[in-house]
């Protein structure tokens, strides 16, 4: 799940941040607005996450980060950097997703149930052969492409994945050094193998790896430098 939008409050911000530097500011909205995007906690790679952040050096960006951290404003957990504002939007969110879906599955079940309800015998033609009788029911199963059905619900990555050599060759045709698709494989499997409950599930693991190569990429690309005082539209933190 990837969180498209969230509110954002001025005043609560402005407040947040208050008494940070410039590049404490960069840095801490630029790993909000990870956190949303990942709906999760990030990996402390500093290496990474340095280059994401456009910072001029990584050990302005560990500075930046470990008063972030010691201010509260950043959270180092077990699962990795977190804040407890983005946790709370995302279980905001992720609740109001199941409870759409209950709706959605409740009004389902009713209008099967009243389809499927007792039906006066006496309405149907006796001298009507059984084949013709079962034929309303036969064009119900066959419904059209494009019809409203219950989606796939996915699956978890299984345990004994390992890269096919189709989408091995495809991230190195991306530009990836070899070495480095095997490194991105294992991050890959531990890291989808760590995550829980409905988050770990996709529906095409195939395209989840694409992703994952798409944005390692861009991650290794040069980033040009954040500026202080930009428009940030991820919602505010206390």
């Amino acid at each position: 799940m990837s969180i498209l939008h969230v509110a954002f409050y001025p005043s609560d911000w402005l407040a947040g941040t208050r008494g940070l530097s410039d590049v404490e500011t960069g840095v801490y909205i630029t790993l909000i607005a990870r956190m949303y995007e990942m709906a999760g906690p990030l990996e402390r790679d500093d290496n990474r996450l340095y280059r994401l952040c456009g910072s001029k050096s990584k050990a302005s960006f560990v500075k930046a980060l470990n008063y972030l951290i010691s201010d509260g404003k950043i959270i180092e957990t077990e699962g990795g950097l977190f804040n407890d504002r983005v946790q709370k939007e995302i279980e905001k969110v992720t609740e109001k997703s199941v409870s759409a879906k209950q709706a959605a599955d409740a009004r389902w079940k009713k209008k099967t149930n009243k389809n499927n309800g007792p039906k006066n015998a006496n309405a149907s033609n006796p001298h009507m052969q059984k084949p013709c009788q079962l034929e309303p029911e036969l064009e119900k199963k066959e419904e059209p492409k494009g019809s409203s059905k219950k989606k796939p619900r996915g699956d978890r990555l299984p345990e004994d994945w390992v890269l096919p050599k189709a989408l091995g060759d495809w991230a190195v045709d991306q530009g990836l050094p070899p070495q480095d698709v095997r490194k991105e494989a294992a991050k890959f499997i531990d890291y989808w193998h760590s995550v829980p409950g409905q988050k770990g599930v996709k529906l095409d693991w195939p395209a989840t790896w694409r992703n994952w190569i798409r944005k390692r990429l861009d991650d290794l690309a040069p980033k040009r430098p954040q500026l202080a005082g930009a428009d940030f539209w991820t919602g505010g933190q206390g």
